[in-house]
């Protein structure tokens, strides 16, 4: 009977510790500890790096959740955090390890009350405002975010329906100023030339030179009459008049050579050239009218 009884007095022993040791986590805790539920022993207690009544703010909040089984504390509790204030899926998880840390290092003494000591400790070094990484507070980024794409590809659309908007009025009016100019015609553009030649005339005399003829450069350039005379008087000087022969003589020196461009009498040899074509076809005319008046009376009686 001592084998069957000495189990059952431990696990009474086991029982009657746990119990003592809910009271005291009632009496630490307070209103903050709850027992739900008893045999096995079930405890959850809210913990918050400030305890109630203190003036501090408290951003993160938790509920430590604990059920004994009956081998505690020789046994680990199985314990679960759930977040109640300012704190991200993270910061959970980092809790969850702490608290089986804490509980494999105090095995086979009474630890609920050490464990949620760490995990207070932990909230206190960590107690900032919600906005900056509670779960709550990173829902609501996310949502800004979203919020904050979608208007941003609403304005991207926005500007590229505006760009395109412009472009098509810039095609428009660059076609409406084709179809506002004067068509081109034969007739605008014989018009347009008129004047065009019109308002360039004067600039074109102004800045074309007189050309002179063959005529007048030959008159400008040819020796005075009395060429012969002044060789002669400038030969007498020298001492050599007396003995020089008359100009027409043989032997007589010709007058001194004159620089004639052959270019300006290009016109003149062409009028000359047109009149020797004109006589010729005169005297063609004239000879065929001399056959014809001979040749008419022999035509005449042969037809009688």
């Amino acid at each position: 009977h001592r084998s069957s009884e000495e189990p059952m007095a431990a696990f009474e022993a086991e029982a009657e510790e746990q119990a003592m040791e809910a009271e005291a986590l009632e009496s630490i805790f307070m209103a903050d500890f709850e027992q739900v539920s008893v045999q096995p022993f079930h405890w959850r207690i809210h913990l918050t790096p400030h305890p109630p009544g203190d003036d501090e703010e408290n951003h993160v909040e938790i509920f430590f959740e604990a059920k004994v089984p009956a081998a505690y504390p020789n046994e680990k509790p199985v314990m679960s955090i759930t977040p109640e204030k300012g704190l991200t899926e993270g910061q959970v998880l980092e809790l969850q390890e702490l608290a089986d840390a804490t509980a494999e290092e105090n095995l086979g003494m009474a630890m609920i009350y050490t464990i949620a000591e760490e995990l207070r400790e932990w909230l206190l070094a960590r107690n900032e405002p919600p906005a900056d990484n509670s779960m709550h507070a990173a829902m609501l980024r996310r949502m800004q975010e979203k919020d904050a794409e979608k208007g941003q590809a609403a304005a991207g659309s926005q500007a590229t329906a505006g760009v395109e908007d412009e472009l098509q009025a810039e095609e428009e009016r660059n076609r409406m100023k084709v179809l506002e100019g004067t068509p081109v015609t034969p007739d605008t553009f014989a018009a347009w030339k008129a004047k065009f030649d019109a308002e360039r005339a004067p600039e074109i005399q102004a800045v074309a030179p007189e050309k002179q003829s063959g005529r007048d450069y030959f008159k400008s350039h040819s020796l005075p009459s009395d060429w012969e005379e002044a060789i002669a008087a400038e030969e007498g000087q020298d001492g050599r008049g007396a003995e020089d022969p008359p100009s027409d003589a043989p032997g007589a020196p010709l007058p001194p050579a004159v620089d004639v461009d052959a270019g300006l009498f290009a016109d003149d040899l062409s009028d000359l050239d047109s009149l020797d074509d004109e006589e010729e076809e005169e005297e063609e005319d004239d000879e065929e009218g001399e056959e014809f008046r001979q040749g008419t009376p022999g035509a005449v009686a042969t037809s009688r």
